[in-house]
């Protein structure tokens, strides 16, 4: 057990040597120190990196400016030079930093083995103050934007190296640096505490800086503290700290259509000026726009489009309520109206110039795919009202659109599009459909059905075995090699907790079988959502004596929490076996920044795969882990060992 002089000895070494490393490796830019306003070229050498045989790379540079908009996303064209790819971009004049995102244009994505590529900002030779901070920032929160995990330790180190070369800056950071501690480990609470209370001693405190001591104190338990700065927030500026989101409560707590209306009016004009207005201010106009579509008044949520931002949200809502609707089988003529004009405002939108309310941390090709994917949802409501309602030809190319818009990769979707096409009994189009989508792994047992009856139909029951049986190897194969391309390599943290009926368990204790891990709690959403899909894997390898599924109850706050969890999942009626990590130890030693999150370990005792969120499909859910988990009960021993060795 660690001891309080040890805890507090940590706390004084809150800037440590700091050793924040940048490894270029395959990425090469030119000047090597470049500057804000340059012209800067890359050359990309992919060679020894999971891109080596691909056609084509893509590459996003993304400028960062340490302030509160972000990145900004720049597309880097790129041309093959021999077995290099080239290319250049003009960096922003108000950047600090860079980072770089290398893809296929699609699944693949060279991470630089999860270290990402970045690069600090120069003047004259010397790192620009704020530039490494920066970085910081970007690999403590923002490096998803390159498919890559947040590493709060990693970015503590870049903060720490930024505040020793240059004090000033501390103040300028110090939300982003506090926030690459954790509240859940005493050392780290107590280095928040220590900062929190440095800070608390600076002269002429803003309001900023007032809110991050409110903030930092809360968290850490320390209410008298957390009130008092609060208080002297609000009296520097009323409008600051949780003003905005106070009115967005009382917003929330009337079902009074008028007086939703005269909240949302005013938090319009009180916090006019707030970066955070735009954010609240597109949700509650969507929900207001609910709101007056259940009292009836749908003239009144279509007067709220008056800007692009409110007519997204509109629109949005518009949806929303549609598929609502839609799935209750109620008022469907209504729902018909409203997703109708969703759908055409969704696909006027594919190609048109960015407005000021698009993200900066898209490129243009990219949010014109993400207009297409809320196409292909807005597409897919409207199509299955049509169906429901019995319009079937009128549905079809609604839903054609659907899924041709995107790409073909939701079960869902595809499946309601079967479905029309075996109402009009297109068994040709229903059969193509399934053949595609079986084979990319991109199917449900819906759409099966439907694609067996047509092909019986057509080609009988004997040649349909040999089809699927022949698509679903293909899938196979196919998912495998993505799979593969995921693969990781590193030690799993030891561990050894309690299952609900009081049994000790250790991943020692599991050696030479493949385990799958499940960080997971039962005030989780997303966690609930992944369990149906997580006990059909479960079930899958119930009788499989070399795989074993832990489901590790952490993060809850309950004073009971084995009861809590116990009765979660009795009432599930859930088969697995659930661990109590009860001082959140193992979630934290396993580094998981959020939950659902997945480690499927081999026999030797290495996270091969690490698996974030829910997909939204169970059977997809289910597919992907158990073929992770067939992936590495193939896998040799010692080519396990090997891999992880390096050798």
């Amino acid at each position: 057990m660690r001891t309080l002089i040890y805890l507090m000895a940590l706390v004084l070494l809150v800037l440590p040597p700091a050793v924040a490393q940048l490894d270029s490796r395959a990425l090469k830019l030119t000047p090597a120190q470049p500057e804000p306003g340059q012209q800067v070229s890359i050359t990309y050498d992919p060679k020894s990196t999971k891109l080596a045989t691909e056609p084509t790379v893509n590459a996003t540079a993304f400028a960062l400016s340490g302030e509160d908009d972000g990145a900004t996303a720049i597309a880097v064209p790129l041309t093959k030079d021999g077995g290099s790819w080239k290319g250049s971009f003009t960096v922003p004049a108000n950047a600090l930093a860079l980072a770089f995102n290398l893809t296929n244009g699609d699944n693949h994505t060279d991470t630089n083995e999860e270290k990402g590529y970045a690069s600090y900002l120069y003047k004259s030779g010397t790192i620009l103050p704020g530039s490494r901070a920066t970085l910081g920032d970007w690999f403590g929160g923002q490096s998803f934007l390159a498919r890559l995990d947040s590493d709060k330790d990693r970015a503590r180190t870049f903060f720490q190296d930024e505040f020793k070369t240059n004090p000033a800056m501390k103040r300028k950071f110090i939300r982003p640096y506090i926030w690459t501690f954790s509240r859940r480990v005493p050392a780290d609470k107590l280095a928040m505490e220590a900062e929190a209370d440095e800070l608390a001693k600076q002269p002429n405190l803003t309001t900023e800086e007032l809110s991050v001591l409110a903030g930092t104190y809360e968290t850490i338990g320390k209410k008298e503290a957390s009130e008092k700065y609060s208080k002297l927030r609000a009296q520097k500026d009323p409008n600051a700290g949780d003003a905005l989101y106070m009115a967005y409560r009382r917003f929330g707590a009337t079902n009074d259509v008028a007086t939703k209306k005269r909240i949302l009016d005013s938090i319009r004009t009180r916090f006019a000026d707030s970066k955070q207005l735009p954010s609240f201010d597109g949700m509650l106009t969507g929900n207001l726009a609910r709101a007056y579509i259940s009292a009836g008044e749908l003239d009144k949520a279509g007067k709220l489009a008056d800007t692009p931002l409110h007519t997204a949200s509109i629109m949005q809502a518009y949806n929303s309520v549609a598929w609502d609707n839609v799935g209750k089988d109620t008022n469907l003529v209504m729902s018909a109206r409203l997703s109708k004009q969703a759908t055409d405002w969704a696909k006027a939108q594919i190609g048109k110039p960015r407005s000021d309310g698009d993200a900066k941390s898209q490129t243009d090709a990219q949010l014109n795919e993400q207009r297409k994917t809320t196409y292909a949802q807005f597409a897919d409501t409207y199509g299955y009202i049509l169906l429901k309602q019995g319009n079937t030809a009128e549905a079809l190319p609604y839903l054609k659109e659907a899924v041709t818009a995107n790409n073909y990769s939701e079960p869902e979707i595809n499946e309601r599009y079967a479905q029309a096409l075996a109402k009009a009994g297109a068994d040709a189009d229903l059969i193509a459909l399934g053949q595609k989508t079986i084979k990319e792994g991109n199917s449900n047992d819906k759409l099966e059905e439907f694609f067996k009856t047509a092909y019986t139909k057509q080609k009988g029951a004997a040649s349909y075995d040999t089809e699927i049986t022949g698509l679903k190897k293909t899938a196979s194969t196919k998912a495998k090699a993505d799979l593969l391309d995921k693969l990781i390599s590193k030690p799993a943290p030891a561990f050894a907790l309690t299952d609900l009926d009081g049994k000790a368990v250790s991943l020692e204790s599991l050696k030479g079988k493949v385990v799958v891990v499940d960080f997971w709690a039962t005030w989780c959403g997303p966690c609930v959502a992944s369990f149906p899909g997580m006990q059909k894997a479960v079930t899958k390898f119930a009788q499989s004596p070399d795989v074993a599924f832990l489901f590790v109850n952490t993060w809850q706050s309950e004073t009971d929490k084995k009861k809590n969890a116990a009765d979660f999942i009795a009432k599930k009626k859930y088969s697995f076996q659930v661990l109590l990590d009860d001082n959140d130890d193992v979630v934290t030693n396993y580094k998981v920044s959020g939950i659902p999150t997945k480690f499927i370990i081999d026999k030797t005792g290495t996270i091969r795969f690490r698996s974030i969120g829910y997909n939204g499909d169970s059977d997809k859910t289910a597919n992907e882990i158990s073929q992770m988990v067939d992936i590495l009960r193939d896998m040799p021993a010692q080519t396990a060992t090997a891999v992880k060795t390096g050798e």
